[in-house]
Order: C-alpha cells, then structure tokens, then sequence
C-alpha cells in the first residue's frame, strides 16, 4: 500500500501509525526519522518522528505541534479531525468538525539526515467504519491546494469578516515554519465567520472550502446530502439540512422570477457595455444574467431595485469589485475601482473603457422604480460598522 499516516486500525482511541512504502522505502526504514512536509508554500516541519513502542512503529510529537492529522487538515483548511472511533459522525457530511477520522497518503520526497520529506497525495476521510463506502470519501491533495489557493487569489470578492479570516489562514500556512495550533485555530475562524454570515448551503463545521468557492464565484452552489444521511446522533445537522432544502425550494422560484423580471426591465441588454443577448430557442440562453446589487445570501432582496443585468465580463467585474456601480442625483455611473489602476496594465484599462462613466439611460429600465435603488447601492459599498 502507498505510503500512508493512518489511525491504528484498533478502534477507540488509536495512535497514529506510518505504514505502506514509497519509492522502494518503506514505513520500516524510515524508523527514528522527523517528517517534514512538502507543501506548495514551502517545506513545513512536522514536529513529528517515527518511533518504536511495544514493538509498534508510532508518530511521536518532538516539539509543540499538533498530531499529523491535525496538521493536514489545518494545511488543506479542513475542519478538525479526531482520533476517537466512539465519536465519528456515522453519516454525511462526512467531513464535520470534530466527527471525522483523517488519514494521509504521501510520496517520499528525500531522505536526508534523519530527516524524511513527504508531499500528501490523499487525504482520506472516513465518518464511519474503514470499510463502509458511505461514509468515506478520498480528497485528492494537489487538487485540493490548488483550489485553496484559487479561493485566496479571489478572496476580494468575500464579505470583510470572511475575507479577514481566509487571509489569517492563509498568513498561517505561508509565514509559519510549521503547521500547528494558530493554523488549525485559523480554520475554526474561517467556519465561524461562515456560519454567522450563513453562507448559502454552508453546514455550521463541515468543509469551509465548497461555500468558499461558491461566495467568490468560482463554483455553483454547494452540493449538500439529503437530510436523511444526516448523522441520527446529530439532529441539528438534519434540522440544518432540511432548513436548508427548504430553502433552496422557495429560492429556486423566487429566483427564476427575479431572473425573468430584470431581465424585462432592462430588454436583455447589459447595462454597463450595452451589449443585446437575447434567448435563441433551441440554440443558446441568454447571454446576460441578473446581477445582485446586495449578496442574495446575506440580504434575501430577489427584487428588481436589486438587481442589474449584466454581460458574463461585466457581471464578473462588479462582483470582484474591480469595478464600482455609483448613483448621484438620479443619474448611474460605472468607475474603475482606484485599488486596481495601478496594477491593471494599460490595455485591459483601455478595454474597459466600454464598462465604465456614464450608464446610458437606454441601458436602464425605462421606468424609473425599476432602476438599481441608491439605498442599495450605498449599503453595498459601506465600510465594516458604518452605519447605513
């Protein structure tokens, strides 16, 4: 078997173990060695060493870190694993806080020293048995980070107090020599801001990184299990679950006759460029979406003074704020974001030209109650604790 940082197979309360081989070096030879991990932002130390006990090879902490587990999931931003077989999960999500078991495939990288470096492949996580399908799942590693690391370059578009969280792990996992407790506390914040935001299908303690992707628009909506795989021991992820569910029932219509009334008001046309993407039956949709003014998910407004119809282009430029919708005395206005002139280069400057100044007034609804309301505009862009 590959080469593998995995629970002792003994139920309850196990130590970890290191078992498998890589590259013809196998867990046996690799006794009396400290672990590094191989990261894409640099070497980590693990703090940990491979050493025997009652005739076992087992990990040991050397310093003031945190068991392998607890390192991997705090590097991938995954919640905290435990060892404890008795308090697992038992159902879906599989991955929740404190209710999954974690273990880690690596590649040997080198030997040098006393000193072994590891690259994780698979993190491999199980709210169940080993051998029960249902509630195992297996996350590819490199996948994974690079991922993580999409959610970082795109984390301008978060609300503030998730952005500020998302950049404290990511200051944690880049600036530290090894990944321990501040890393793994970081990932709790990241959660926690989640969940008080109440990300659209974000379950308080599962997998920050799906609701991530979805807020900086690199991915639809979460996929969430059905509530009857919620966990029997956990009622509050069933009743979260089913909440949810609901949700998403009464989203779904309310969003098509958002859609469908933006649409309308502004005749199927962007209203930064101007740009006419009307529906061709049996060819293509609509090449314009209705836009939110304020996040549905954080203010529940599906109505048309909250929305604006944009092409794909503009619609991703006013989310990513690299360009700012503005209202002064009854007349709209599209401004380059001045965080961003000085690093955009001059040609994508000047291929925005088209989506910035004066929004013509053909580009709005004709009635005037269906234009973008200021109120709405104004709270968009409100810095943290100003008052509206």
């Amino acid at each position: 078997m590959p080469l593998t940082f995995r629970k002792q197979p003994s139920g309850g309360r196990g130590e970890y173990e290191l078992v498998g081989n890589s590259g013809g070096v196998s867990a046996a030879d690799l006794m009396d060695h400290r672990f590094e991990w191989d990261t894409p932002f640099g070497v980590k130390d693990s703090e940990v060493m491979l050493g025997p006990q009652g005739g076992k090879r087992r990990l040991r902490i050397t310093g003031n870190g945190v068991h392998v587990q607890r390192q991997a999931a705090a590097l991938a931003l995954l919640p905290r694993s435990i060892r404890d077989e008795s308090k697992v999960s038992h159902g879906q999500p599989i991955v929740l806080k404190n209710g999954y078991i974690l273990d880690i495939e690596v590649d040997l990288v080198s030997t040098d020293g006393g000193a072994a470096v590891v690259t994780p492949t698979y993190f491999i996580a199980r709210s169940g048995p080993a051998s029960q399908a249902a509630t195992r799942t297996v996350i590819d590693a490199k996948d994974r980070l690079t991922r993580l690391q999409r959610v970082w370059e795109a984390d301008g578009i978060l609300p503030s107090r998730i952005r500020d969280t998302v950049n404290g792990h990511r200051t944690q996992v880049i600036n530290s020599t090894a990944i321990g407790i501040p890393a793994e506390a970081a990932v709790g914040d990241v959660i926690d801001a989640l969940t008080a935001y109440r990300a659209p299908g974000y379950l308080p303690g599962a997998d920050p990184l799906p609701a991530l992707e979805v807020l900086c628009g690199l991915t639809d909506e979460v996929q969430l299990p059905t509530p009857d795989k919620a966990p029997p021991e956990l009622p509050e992820v069933k009743l979260r679950l089913e909440s949810e569910f609901r949700q998403r029932r009464v989203r779904g219509a309310s969003h098509t006759q958002f859609k469908k009334a933006v649409q309308r008001a502004y005749g199927h046309r962007c209203a930064f460029c101007g740009m006419l993407a009307l529906d061709i039956p049996g060819l293509a949709r609509s090449g314009v979406d209705a836009a939110h003014i304020l996040p549905w998910g954080q203010f529940d407004l599906d109505v048309v003074q909250n929305g604006i119809l944009l092409c794909k282009r503009d619609h991703w430029l006013f989310d990513s704020h690299v360009v700012l919708l503005r209202h002064d005395a009854g007349r709209y206005f599209v401004d380059l974001n001045p965080v961003y002139s000085d690093v955009i280069d001059p040609d994508t400057v000047r291929a925005l030209d088209e989506a910035t100044g004066e929004i013509p007034a053909d580009h709005l609804p004709a009635r005037a109650s269906e234009r973008p309301a200021p109120q709405y505009i104004e709270k968009l862009y409100e810095e943290p604790g100003e008052e509206a």
